[in-house]
Parts: C-alpha cells; sequence; structure tokens
C-alpha cells in the first residue's frame, strides 16, 4: 500500500472514532437527563440464574397415639342376702303333754303388760299366759283373735292384786280346743280408756299351739 492510502485510512479511523466517542458522549448525557434507562442489547443481557428446586421437607417423627387402656367393667361384688328374720310365732306344744315356754328378752311389754312366759297342760286343756301389769284401777282385757282377725275367743277381764303404778302378777287362759291345732292364734291384752272406754296400752302377740 503507498503512503497515500495508509494515511487516508488512518485519518478515517479517527474520524470514526471521534464520530462514535461524541455519539457516546450524547447518549450518556440523555440518559442522564431522561432518568429513563437505555435499551440494551438482548444479546448481552447478563443469563438468570436457573431457579433450583426446594429440597422436599422431612417430615417430622410423631409420636405414635397411645391407644386409651379399656379396662374391664368391674363386676359388683355379690352381696350377702340379708339373714332371714325369725318368724314371730311362737310355737306352743300343747297337745304333746305339759310344757313351759320363758319369753323375757322376746320384747313382749309395753307399759302396762309385761309377758313372762307361757304354760300349757294338755291334760287340763288349757293354755296359761303368765305376765305382770300395771294398769289403772288393777282391771285389764284380754281376747284372741284367728289369723282372718276374727275374734275366736272373746274378751274378758284380767285383775290383778294391785293397780298403777305397781306390777301386779297376771294369769290369763285360753282354752286349748282341737280345732286350734297347727292354726295361728293372736293373743291381745290392753286396758281401756277411763275417758271413752277405747282400747289402750294393746300387747298382742301371735302363738301356734302343736
Amino acid at each position: 500500500m503507498s503512503g497515500k492510502k495508509m494515511t487516508a485510512v488512518l485519518l478515517a479511523g479517527l474520524l470514526l472514532a471521534g464520530i462514535g466517542g461524541m455519539v457516546g458522549y450524547k447518549v450518556a448525557e440523555l440518559q442522564e437527563t431522561s432518568g429513563e434507562p437505555l435499551p440494551t442489547d438482548p444479546s448481552k443481557e447478563q443469563p438468570q440464574p436457573i431457579p433450583t428446586k426446594p429440597e422436599p421437607t422431612k417430615p417430622e417423627p410423631q409420636e405414635p397415639t397411645k391407644t386409651p387402656d379399656t379396662k374391664e367393667p368391674q363386676q359388683p361384688a355379690p352381696s350377702t342376702p340379708p339373714p332371714a328374720q325369725a318368724s314371730d310365732v311362737i310355737a306352743v306344744r300343747a297337745f304333746q303333754g305339759s310344757g313351759s315356754l320363758p319369753l323375757q328378752g322376746k320384747g313382749l311389754k309395753n307399759s302396762a303388760f309385761d309377758i313372762e312366759r307361757i304354760d300349757w297342760s294338755e291334760a287340763n286343756q288349757t293354755i296359761i299366759v303368765v305376765g305382770k301389769m300395771r294398769v289403772f284401777e288393777a282391771v285389764g282385757y284380754m281376747r284372741v283373735r284367728d289369723e282372718n282377725k276374727a275374734i275366736i275367743e272373746p274378751e274378758r277381764v284380767i285383775r290383778a292384786a294391785e293397780g298403777a303404778p305397781a306390777w301386779s302378777r297376771i294369769e290369763g287362759q285360753i282354752p286349748l280346743l282341737n280345732e286350734y291345732k297347727g292354726k295361728t292364734l293372736i293373743v291381745e291384752f290392753y286396758e281401756k280408756s277411763a275417758n271413752d272406754g277405747s282400747r289402750i296400752h294393746m300387747l298382742s302377740f301371735k302363738i301356734k299351739p302343736e
């Protein structure tokens, strides 16, 4: 290449460089005054980071659920049956000869009468109720009824040696009839009110001649 051509090429390069610098200066000046970014070359954009998949979180170990202890219902303890109550009927072996049955401690007592024993004699065909009495003017009464409350031995007077407040011995007799054998008899002792004649202080008990 000749010297003239090389000089022309250098001048052309310098001119282009000067024009490029001026253009860059103007572009920078426009960017500063407008505040808007100039479009960039998409080919020169920096690559975006590739999103990574989050690591799966491990579930926290859970404690095994405890099943409530199921206890078998307790069986109630067998209840002890109440003792059988003693019969309130007093058996009297009046058809098997003579004898006596003490009744003290049997609770056959109130404020007017106290029954102590029962005597019997098959030979005399009699049941005798022995005890004490404390009534007004020493006069009491006795009667006998059957299981149906029907009167089978009518009312009779029982007299004592002394009246209240003293206790005096008494005896009440019941005929020993064959029709009474094995039957329940209700024996009643009482006194009568001086005001209206009603039966008061009644003491009753059951016997069964056998």
